[in-house]
Formats: C-alpha cells, structure tokens, sequence
C-alpha cells in the first residue's frame, strides 16, 4: 500500500523493474493517488517522478549557492566553529570560532608544517592528552591529512585561511551499488567566497603546510593525485632503505624476510628461473654500513677535493665572467641614458638635424636590447664550496645520531632524499659470502644539505656539474677497486660508492 507512486520510487529505470518483478509473481499494484498502476501509468509517472527529483535538486542547489554567496555555510560543521542560530534554534548558516577548538587547529598546523611531524604523531598525541576529535570520539592520521584533492582533513580545510568553499563534491546514487557516493567537480565549478571572520591559522602557516604537502609527493614520486592510491602505497617507510634496495644479480627488489634479515624479493616470490640467491642480510648491519657509506663515502674529502680543484676553477670563472659582462652591461645602459637625455636636450633646443634624429633612434633601440637582454639574464649561480664536503658528513652525522631521538621520522626523510639507490651485489666467485653494498647519492640532495642551499638551486647546480663531468677523465675511485668494478664518476649521480 501506498499513498502514490512516488512514495514507492522516483527512478522511471526502477519502477519498471519493479514493475517486471510485480507482473510475474502476478502482483497487482494499487494506490490511492493512480488507482491500479498499469504497466503505462507506471512508466509516465516514473518518469515524471524522476524529473521532478532534478527539478527539486536544481531548486535546492540554487538555494544553497545564494546562502554561500552571502558568507553563510551550506550546511555542516567544520571543527573548530560553532553554529549561530537564531532565535527560534534555525541554523541559517552562520558560524563562529570556537576558541578551545581553533587552539587545537593551530597546534595541529604547527606540528605538521613546523615541526614534520606526522599525522599519526600528531593523532596520537591528541589522544594521548584526551582530547576530543570532531565527532567527539578519537583522532586519526586520516582526520588530520585526510585527502587533499578533495579538502578533506584538518590541513587541508580551506576555512582556516578563511575562505569558504563550496560546490567541490557532487553526491550521486551508483547505478549498480544504488549507494549515494560522491565525485569531485571541476576547479572551475567551485565557488571560493573570503570570510574572514573565521581565519583560524596565518597564510604563512599554510603556505608551509602546503609546502610540506608537495615536498612529500615530489618524495613518493607523484603529486597530489596520488592521494588516490591504496593507503599501503602512500604510507610512510617502515625502514630507513625501504623501497630504495636492488639486488645487483636480477635486479629485482629487497624485501624484509623475517623481522632482522632482508633478500631478494624475486627470489622467493617468482622462483629460481628468476633468481637463485636466497642469502639474507642483517638489516641493521646494512643500515648501518650505508650510513656509514653516506656520510664518510659518498662525496668523501679526497674524492671530493680531486673533483672540487678543477670544477670551481672552470665553474667559479664562468661565473665570474657572467657577472662581469652582466655588470658592463648595466653600465653600458647607464651611459646611453646620459646619451639620450643629451640628445633629447638637443633637439628640444634647436629641433635637431637628421644625425641627431638617428643617433637617438639608435641610442633608444640599443637600450632596449640591452633592457631585454638584462631581463631575462640568469643571475651568477653561487659558487662551489671548497670545503661542502666535511659540511655535508658533519651534517649527515647530525641526521645519523637523530634516528634515535624524537625527530628520527624527519631525519629518516632527510637521509632516504640523499640516496638514489642501494644495490646489494653477490660475490660470482662465491655465491655464500655476503653481498657488496654498493650506494648511489642523489646529487642535488647531498649539494642542497652541504651548502645549504634551496633545492632548485642545487639541482641546478647538480646539472651543471653532471654536464661538466661527462667531458672529464678524473679517475676519481676509492682506494682498494678495480676501475672495471666501480662505476665512475662520470655517471649523472656518483661522486662516489662504497662497498
């Protein structure tokens, strides 16, 4: 029973698959608005129905649109505001700071952006102290970072900077599932209205947030796309080399085989056609070596020295001579400057001849180019350090001794960006004895620690130095190799390996 067919279904694909099912176990459908709903009056009114479902959801749409044009909400509660309503106890939309909760919103952005903590740190820490999440349960890592692409989570809600957002999600019912689920609008359909009255946290403690955001994808090797990956692809490394091992013999990846020893991942998992070694290695022993290797190894002193007498001859010159023509240049369009002004004195005075007329056209076109020319010129990069390599073992030293204190997970990021890869190659002679270590450092980050330098800046310089080192024979190996043994440092990102 029913008052009308609309309170049955409002989907016309629905009701006629109702109206199947009806039909064959010989089921007469009645209501008290259609009377007995034919296979016709079923049809009309499904559609019907269905239309006057969109025409309510435009109305509806409508209707909020004008209450966010107005800086109220559309519906909800972000965490840290409170609802303002009327006398009556109407919610029209009207928000305030919560002040106890907008305190919690600051610590979370300051532990996040400041201090790199991570989302689970900062979770467990809030529980810890028995603070209530949004809903008044517990936190999590995925209330805090919770998807970036569609403003979900603390860091990522736009109304702490005071800019409200609407219209980013649409909410439809799957055809198969028939759940409502939703999907995100294009950027240009979104609606971004400034009400400042609810900035909770500063533009530059969101830029840092932000900042961090893309810091962390360039590190997984993705953007914020990737944010739609499975959480066991986005999760942070179990181990210091996670993710950065190779076995020399197939190339395959290391996986950790018990909870002390890693080995070759094809090995046990496509079988001996692929590979045949199965030997594992202490995972802390190879940890260790490598950070042994990074920070005594990897652009050692006396590799490093070799290297530096040549390149900062040759680079700190060109430089140099960049400069100097960059400042004749500005004292060139100085001079025509004064020229001009004289010539233009002239001819104010007398009209000018023809000459004058041409010398001024040819002053001004001069000038011009070199406006251009100055414009677009790159600034003199900075020069080498002589000394970046003990710079960048003490400070590796720092990183090394901070994996067992309170900042080990930035610490641990900071020394997985030194390293490109970390291959373990078994002896041909003897497949029993333990692997040789070989590490790759990714050169534009070891520059960056040493120097100081930001990271554009040093790839930059790393480029410039990968190009000069293609066109030199240095010879540069560690003592106790072979030259047929160690890849050279001719290599985009080697000043070195270890084994």
């Amino acid at each position: 029973m029913a008052e009308s067919l609309d309170r049955l279904m409002r989907d016309g694909e629905e009701a006629e698959n109702f109206g199947k099912h009806c039909r064959h176990a010989r089921v007469a459908i009645h209501t008290c608005a259609e009377g007995h709903a034919s296979k016709l009056v079923m049809g009309i009114k499904g559609t019907i129905n269905a239309v006057f479902l969109d025409d309510l959801a435009e109305k509806t749409h409508r209707g909020l649109h004008g209450r966010i044009e107005d800086g109220a909400s559309a519906g909800g509660l972000s965490y840290g505001y409170d609802v303002v309503a009327t006398a009556e106890g109407e919610d029209k939309g009207q928000r305030c700071v919560n002040v106890a909760e907008a305190e919690v919103v600051r610590r979370i952005f300051d532990d996040y952006g400041l201090r790199n903590l991570s989302p689970k740190k900062i979770a467990a820490a809030l529980n810890r102290e028995g603070i209530p999440g949004p809903r008044g349960g517990k936190w999590s890592q995925s209330t805090i970072y919770g998807n970036r692409t569609r403003g979900t989570g603390i860091v990522n809600n736009e109304l702490y900077v005071g800019v409200l957002v609407w219209n980013r999600l649409r909410y439809e019912k799957h055809p198969d599932r028939q759940k409502h689920c939703s999907q995100l609008n294009p950027e240009g359909e979104w609606l971004r209205k400034p009400v400042p009255e609810l900035r909770i946290v500063d533009d530059a403690l969101w830029a840092r947030v932000k900042g961090r955001q893309t810091e962390m994808d360039g590190r997984r090797g993705g953007n914020a796309a990737s944010e739609s990956l499975p959480f066991w692809r986005q999760k942070r490394p179990s181990y210091l080399l996670s993710g950065l091992l190779r076995y020399g013999a197939c190339g395959g990846g290391v996986s950790v085989i018990s909870a002390t020893h890693v080995g070759c991942s094809d090995a046990r998992n496509r079988g001996a056609s692929v590979c045949t070694n199965r030997r594992t290695m202490k995972r802390s022993v190879l940890e260790d070596t490598v950070l042994d290797a990074l920070r005594t190894r990897l652009m050692a002193p006396e590799v490093y020295a070799a290297f530096v007498r040549g390149f900062t001859a040759e680079w700190n010159a060109a430089q140099k001579g960049r400069a100097v023509a960059q400042e004749g240049q500005r004292d060139e369009l100085k001079r025509l400057a004064r020229k001009i002004g004289n010539l233009v004195g002239v001819i104010g005075e007398d009209g000018g001849s023809a000459a004058i007329l041409s010398a001024l056209r040819d002053a001004e076109s001069r000038k011009a180019t070199l406006e251009a020319e100055l414009a677009v010129a790159e600034a003199p990069a900075p020069r080498l350090m002589p000394n970046l390599a003990e710079l960048y073992g003490a400070k590796v030293a720092v990183l090394q001794a901070a994996l067992g204190g309170e900042d080990a997970a930035a610490a641990r990021e900071q020394i997985r960006a030194l390293i490109d890869e970390v291959r373990l190659v078994p002896s041909p002679a003897d497949p029993k004895a333990p692997p040789t270590i070989e590490v790759r450092g990714e050169l534009a980050a070891m520059l960056a620690l040493g120097s100081g330098q930001s990271d554009a800046a040093a790839s930059a310089l790393a480029s410039q130095m990968v190009c000069w080192l293609r066109g030199q024979d240095l010879n540069l190996r560690p003592s106790g190799y072979e030259p047929d043994e160690l890849p050279g440092c001719s290599t985009p990102r080697h000043l070195g390996a270890t084994a």
